[in-house]
């Protein structure tokens, strides 16, 4: 980003520069699943929610392999 480009987003307000598209994984999402979103989505974290929608949490690509060296 520019300098200008930087200056302009630290006076914005979260509103303004959110994702308003956001995907959501549930807890008995596999991490196979979890991964391929991540990939093909180009996300770093995604929220976990309950089957009526509510936030449990979330689940992160540090998370996902932190879970894969522990085997």
């Amino acid at each position: 980003r520019t300098e200008a480009e930087l200056r302009k987003a630290a006076g914005a307000t979260v509103g303004e520069v959110m994702s308003r598209t956001v995907h959501t994984v549930k807890p008995s999402t596999g991490l196979g699943e979890v991964a391929r979103l991540m990939v093909e989505k180009h996300l770093t974290v995604i929220p976990v929610v309950s089957g009526e929608g509510e936030l449990l949490g979330a689940i992160s690509k540090a998370t996902m392999l932190k879970a894969h060296m522990a085997g």
